[in-house]
């Protein structure tokens, strides 16, 4: 069995205690299966034939880890006939094992009903977020686990800066970021990439990039600046996808998303430090959603512009 929320749930908080997020309840003493918040712990109850038919003793994970935060994760509990119980939080085994071991689950009464955010006597609320719930005949194994983590706990943005005003040698040049909505109040923005999506170019050449600066609704954020030092010559980019791409930087970096997560679009603006006078044609934002559909996202800011 594999309890698993692909795109995450978010916790409201950490001090909720005994807030059962996910169940399989027939009533209050009686259940196939809950994944449950402990303040920094998640529990898992399981009815086996190692266990009750409420599904004690729980597995609990460690209060010292402080695996349970408020923010989104993608939490998994699977159950296999060897291991029993185990926890995966954002893709890594949280290390907890089940005393009680594995077993069979062949007193699971598969009438029970699925309970989000409660019990159904309704004093065990949860406060969080569901982004997606599902449950497995099998339990998934720790690379399956990996694979779904890595692909993403929230949407993901391909966000395309048209550069080709500032590098005239380089046909249909942008800088492409990776973001994706880290949790309901963060933004994740990854991959810095130089990429020219002419077919006909197969390298691209010496482009010297720096300064990279990332704003959020036409404002630019103090903190999260991880490309600001950015100095880089591209140069003899190799050929991905049928197009020309040179990665500037493998380090990600967070913002903060000022309207919450009550604001979906989100207009991120790159820029550098290099020119210092402002230009209307060259300054441009990009729709997040946009982007996501295939769009080209907008216009860049020149002022000040992103390469020298």
């Amino acid at each position: 069995m594999n309890s698993r929320s692909r795109r995450g749930l978010n916790n409201a908080n950490v001090a909720q205690e005994d807030a059962f997020i996910v169940q399989l309840l027939g009533r209050r003493h009686a259940r196939n299966v809950t994944l449950a918040q402990r303040m920094y712990q998640y529990e898992g109850y399981t009815r086996s034939d190692k266990t009750g038919a409420n599904g004690n003793p729980l597995l609990l994970t460690s209060a010292a880890d402080m695996d349970a935060q408020a923010a989104l994760q993608h939490v998994v509990m699977t159950y296999s006939p060897v291991e029993g119980r185990r926890f995966y939080v954002n893709g890594v085994y949280t290390g907890d094992t089940d005393a009680q071991g594995g077993g069979s689950l062949a007193d699971w009464d598969d009438t029970f009903a699925l309970v989000l955010g409660n019990e159904t006597s309704t004093n065990r609320q949860w406060e969080g977020v569901l982004r997606m719930v599902a449950i497995h005949n099998r339990a998934l194994t720790p690379t399956q686990i990996e694979q779904n983590f890595d692909a993403g706990v929230g949407e993901k943005y391909f966000m395309l800066f048209n550069v080709s005003h500032l590098v005239p040698n380089v046909p249909q040049a942008y800088v492409m970021l990776e973001a994706s909505q880290l949790d309901s109040y963060g933004l994740q923005f990854t991959k810095p990439t130089f990429i020219s999506l002419d077919p006909t170019l197969t390298s691209i050449p010496n482009v010297p990039i720096e300064g990279i600066r990332i704003g959020v609704n036409g404002a630019e954020q103090h903190s999260g600046q991880a490309y600001a030092p950015l100095e880089a010559d591209h140069r003899h980019g190799a050929t991905r996808a049928a197009a020309p791409v040179s990665r500037c930087q493998t380090i990600g970096t967070v913002m903060r998303s000022r309207e919450g997560r009550a604001r979906r679009r989100v207009l991120p603006v790159l820029r550098s430090h290099r020119h210092q006078q402002p230009s209307d044609s060259g300054s441009a934002g990009a729709d997040a959603r946009g982007a996501r559909r295939g769009g080209s996202a907008g216009r860049i800011r020149r002022r000040p512009a992103h390469l020298r």
